[in-house]
């Protein structure tokens, strides 16, 4: 499932491209977020911070992504 606010003249524009497309619009925004992200490449880090955050949203618990070095805490 995938929610986004977008500006209502953004909306009108993306459901006629899509209507022209033979698409709903939730199917275009989809179109086109896989086309523009097929080609990305994540670092192990990139990898690590989704993994996080993929925990945080299961457990309700608050993260801190700030870079820091080994040992220190980061600053409140």
């Amino acid at each position: 499932m995938l929610a986004l606010r977008i500006p209502r003249a953004l909306k009108v524009r993306l459901e006629k491209k899509a209507k022209g497309n033979s698409m709903t619009l939730s199917d275009y925004v989809v179109w086109i977020l896989t086309r523009e992200t097929n080609d990305v490449e994540l670092s192990p880090d990139d990898y690590r911070k989704i993994a996080d955050e993929i925990e945080e949203a299961r457990s309700g618990r608050r993260i801190d992504h700030r870079v820091r070095t080994r040992g220190t805490p980061p600053e409140a």
